[in-house]
């Protein structure tokens, strides 16, 4: 993928090496079993974001998740939709905030340019695509005022129209914290 290459791994911090966060990325990207993407997913989790703290490396990692969203097997979508949601859960990590930087709305930024991605899967993907990415269309939501309506809107729509009882009342719980 090119847009791995478009950045200086190397300077960017995280809680283990950063330069293998790359590698890591292509591992997850590529995987073709629910295994190989298991096994990618925590040398990324434990890189980018360890026990909800967010690190430099994590802001590249979500652009490079939301394209390869698009290209890989269903089999690792989830586990990347699982990523992303943990990574836009997350806080920086109290080491860098000295640094200036607020990791978190740098990811969550990137989120927002991804939005249609995320409705899209939220749309067609399966039920456990759908859960993770009805927290993530929530996110989008309340981190961005113009997509919030667009939210609700993808949100009430999923609710109406699945089958699901523990999917429907996520949206209904999303839905709440989207207009409260």
């Amino acid at each position: 993928m090119w847009v791995i290459d478009s950045y200086d791994w190397q300077r960017l911090r995280s809680a283990g090496i950063s330069s293998d966060v790359p590698q890591a990325l292509i591992d997850l990207t590529t995987s073709q079993t629910r295994e190989e993407a298991e096994s990618a997913y925590w040398k990324l989790d434990n890189a980018v974001v360890r026990q909800g703290s967010l690190f430099p490396s994590a802001v590249p990692t979500t652009v490079v998740l939301l394209e390869a969203i698009q290209r890989c097997v269903p089999e690792v979508r989830v586990k990347i939709l699982e990523l992303l949601v943990q990574i836009v859960s997350g806080e920086t990590d109290p080491d860098e905030v000295g640094f200036g930087v607020d990791i978190k709305q740098l990811c969550l930024d990137e989120l927002v340019h991804g939005f249609s991605i995320v409705v899209h899967w939220l749309e067609v993907g399966t039920t456990e695509e759908q859960h993770w990415c009805v927290d993530l269309t929530m996110m989008c939501g309340l981190h961005s005022l113009p997509l919030r309506q667009r939210s609700r809107i993808a949100l009430r729509r999923l609710r109406d129209e699945t089958v699901e009882a523990p999917l429907r009342e996520l949206c209904n719980a999303s839905l709440n914290e989207l207009e409260g």
